[in-house]
């Protein structure tokens, strides 16, 4: 709700008397301390210009991601994230070169 206040240029106050609502019923939601429903959230949101659209889908693999993230390396994938790592870093480390000859850039 803030992000869209802020967008339409509107302070606490404008967008509350757009609204119909105190200035304090914006800066409660804003800081978390209270929820809005969907129909007050749209309500907010198209008095500062904007609507809300809603877009379902369902549910994939990339939703279980984080539980895959908890099986360890295998030694041989530890050996070769260390390599990695370390030739990353030496990269990093040696100075880059000048090139002045005619045609390098």
């Amino acid at each position: 709700m803030r992000l869209a206040r802020n967008e339409a240029g509107l302070t606490q106050d404008q967008l509350g008397e757009l609204a119909g609502v105190p200035q304090s019923t914006i800066s409660a939601y804003e800081r978390g301390t209270r929820q809005p429903t969907m129909p007050v959230l749209e309500r907010f949101l198209k008095a500062a210009g904007f609507h809300m659209r809603i877009h379902l889908t369902p549910t994939g693999d990339h939703d279980d991601a984080p539980a895959g993230w908890k099986t360890p390396l295998t030694p041989d994938e530890l050996a070769n994230a260390e390599a990695g790592l370390q030739s990353a870093l030496a990269a990093q480390a040696r100075p880059r070169q000048r090139l002045n000859r005619e045609g390098d850039l």
